[in-house]
């Protein structure tokens, strides 16, 4: 009993903040970027927000299998010295698998440090910060860099691709699984980038896709899945 009423509950809630967000864009249209979204404030607001509500990958048993998934189908194929870097690598689920199927030069970073403490355990390099600005990786550092749904949660996107891009090395590759189409109005806060980067936008992909190609980067494979969730998958090349 209690729990269907607390199931009530927490779709009445999903409810209601659905028809907030219906209401504010009936006012005030889509917003183009996240600093325009009612409720979010500023960027360090921003900060304290990921850092207080992210959730632990590992224990949703969908998602870290997912998260296996892929790397099985799109990254388990390369060579295993390549320097790999999982950004907002969140409590280390793709790290580890990374590691178990051999792969030796990884490196993770993520802004909260309760994941951080579990994604040490995969024996990776990590760090604690913002993936908008990783000042502690270099130039043309890494061969690849895999970021998992990571861009929906950026405030401000073009610096994280900007970011992804320095520390690549020429020809490098950029591995990215966004929610796809993500048109959901409930968690506008939560994936506060999805508006710059146009995932909200049905449209095969084309405008995200055209996001990282006007930021130098082309486009080598672009599929969806729905293995966890509606998704698009992309791979580019550094130019």
């Amino acid at each position: 009993m209690m729990q269907t009423i607390g199931c009530l509950l927490l779709r009445s809630k999903w409810w209601l903040n659905g028809m907030r967000w219906r209401v504010y864009y009936a006012l005030w249209g889509r917003p183009a970027r996240a600093s325009e979204i009612l409720g979010l404030g500023s960027y360090h607001s921003y900060l304290r927000y990921q850092r207080k509500y992210a959730g632990f990958e590992s224990d949703i048993s969908k998602y870290s299998e997912g998260q296996r998934r892929y790397i099985d189908l799109n990254l388990s194929p390369l060579d295993k010295n390549l320097h790999i870097l999982d950004c907002a690598c969140g409590d280390g689920v793709g790290l580890q698998h990374l590691a178990a199927i051999g792969f030796v030069n990884l490196t993770g970073v993520d802004v909260n440090t309760d994941k951080i403490a579990r994604a040490r355990r995969s024996g990776a390099r990590i760090f604690c910060s913002d993936m908008h600005s990783m000042p502690m990786l270099n130039d043309s550092e890494f061969d690849v860099v895999y970021s998992s749904h990571t861009l929906e949660h950026a405030y401000e996107p073009h610096r994280v691709v900007s970011e992804f891009r320095r520390v690549l090395k020429p020809g490098g590759r950029l591995y990215v699984v966004l929610p796809y189409p993500d048109t959901r109005l409930e968690d506008t806060i939560q994936h506060c980038g999805k508006f710059e980067l146009g995932l909200d936008i049905n449209d095969d992909g084309q405008t995200v896709t055209r996001y990282f190609e006007q930021r130098g980067f082309r486009l080598l494979d672009k599929q969806f899945d729905s293995f966890r969730e509606p998704e698009i998958w992309l791979v580019f090349e550094k130019v």
